[in-house]
């Protein structure tokens, strides 16, 4: 593997990447306006949610597919701890890669610990660490649509290198346009904004090719259905209730 794809596998894990370049005044922000608007609309609708459920898929395609696993299942999602920490609760089906088992597993967080269910070995993990998810826990999360839970959502997406309207498209059974962003680091972004509610239903991540540079681009997709607004919950779903018959343990799950 090379040192540039090297570099590019640490972005698909923590965003951060080189600088773009900014020398032509058409890319610099307000190039679309009704693309930022539209954003700005989604931001006003997402202050309004204090609870989310949904139902998630989340992949890879192209040359990334490789290094990331598909996950599907459910989730219920609130607003970020004070420690600005994602609160959910996910009911996760995945295959870890280089694995041909699929793993069930619930896994969540109340902004402070977190903790995982593993209905195999009948274990309950929580600890404040986040290493406590173990192996799985990356993945785990890739149901997270961290937007509905910030105090300012998209924050420096509202200020792009260049942001543009790319057409509609109907996730599920909601019309949505598509936001796209090139922001001052990769990955560059799409978001499917649903028309009727401005609540997003897709975020499209692209990276740029590292086998081909004039290549397509590779990228993740997180897509949502069935979602809920404000849904009446039972008790905290983000607190963990050990299971009858389980072993609660603050070891760190395989």
């Amino acid at each position: 593997m090379t040192r540039r794809m090297i570099c590019t596998l640490t972005v698909l894990c923590s965003a951060i990447g080189p600088v773009r370049a900014q020398d032509d005044p058409a890319k610099k922000p307000g190039g679309n306006a009704d693309a930022l608007d539209l954003l700005r609309k989604s931001q006003t609708a997402l202050k309004k949610v204090e609870q989310v459920k949904y139902r998630g898929a989340f992949q890879g395609l192209g040359w990334v597919a490789e290094f990331v696993a598909q996950v599907e299942g459910a989730t219920v999602m609130g607003r970020q701890s004070k420690y600005e920490l994602d609160t959910f609760r996910s009911e996760v089906k995945l295959t870890p890669k280089g694995k041909t088992e699929p793993v069930e597993i619930t896994v969540g967080s109340n902004g402070d610990v977190f903790f995982l269910i593993d209905p195999k070995t009948k274990t309950a993990y929580e600890d404040m660490d986040p290493a406590v998810l173990g192996s799985v826990g990356r993945d785990a999360q890739r149901l997270i649509m961290p937007v509905f839970g910030k105090a300012d959502p998209y924050g420096k997406e509202l200020d792009p290198e260049s942001v543009e309207l790319k057409g509609t498209e109907t996730v599920g059974e909601v019309e949505c346009q598509i936001v796209g962003i090139k922001g001052k680091e990769p990955p560059d972004l799409e978001w499917f904004i649903a028309t009727t509610d401005y609540l997003p239903r897709r975020v499209r991540r692209l990276y740029p090719n590292q086998r081909d540079p004039q290549g397509p681009p590779g990228t993740t997709e997180l897509t949502i259905s069935d979602l809920v607004v404000n849904p009446k919950l039972d008790g905290d779903p983000f607190k963990l209730t050990v299971p009858e018959g389980f072993t609660k343990s603050d070891d760190f799950a395989p």
